[in-house]
């Protein structure tokens, strides 16, 4: 794959697609740095193998090419997940009337094989914990463990989501920007869970 450099500055109609992501569709951060990088490497192809094509012109033919050029060093899933973004990206476009079709609606997603999540063994979590050295350093780790919490959910945590019994915490902004709620890790008796222990934060 040949090296293509990054875009001197964000494309206004990518500007506009991703604010409305953000404002209207409630998407993380974190979905919308990916969805940025996603488009901001396709116009990068753009300008390197389709000199001719702007983004208002773009054919099926150019995200086939995009495929193509991908494919040399990416695997199925992320080339699956940039389609995804120019496919959103494009369907905004036609909607606001900027392109009248979508040209990433008949280009089909590669294969993926299916992939299960790799669950830490009862040994794992034991030797996590037992290398805990303090509390709080312990409540993080059973709420990864016992929670199932993201690094960015845990990390998003304020005193407010934890119920007064510590029986349930919200997370207020989950993938996809969903609320859900988890009940509070089983713990031994007597082991310290207390409020001052938990990685919230007083917002």
């Amino acid at each position: 794959m040949s090296t293509v450099g990054a875009p001197p500055g964000l494309h206004p109609l990518v500007q506009e697609f991703l604010q409305s992501q953000a404002t209207v569709q409630g998407l993380s951060p974190n979905t919308l740095r990916a969805s940025r990088g996603d488009l901001e490497q396709f116009l990068a192809y753009l300008r390197a193998q389709c000199s001719a094509a702007t983004l208002e012109t773009v054919q099926t033919r150019d995200v086939y090419g995009f495929c193509r050029w991908l494919g040399q060093e990416r695997c199925p899933a992320t080339v699956a997940r940039k389609l995804s973004s120019l496919g959103s990206f494009f369907r905004y476009l036609q909607q606001t009337g900027v392109v009248e079709g979508n040209p990433v609606a008949g280009v089909p997603r590669p294969r993926v094989p299916e992939a299960f999540p790799q669950v830490p063994t009862e040994e794992d979590c034991r030797r996590l914990l037992g290398a805990c050295a303090t509390e709080r350093e312990r409540a993080v780790a059973l709420l990864l463990l016992g929670c199932g919490l993201r690094r960015s959910e845990l990390l998003g945590l304020n005193v407010g989501d934890v119920a007064a019994d510590l029986s349930q915490i919200t997370i207020q902004r989950g993938k996809g920007g969903k609320a859900r709620a988890v009940l509070r890790p089983q713990t031994r008796p007597k082991e310290p869970f207390a409020p001052q222990h938990l990685p919230v934060t007083h917002a």
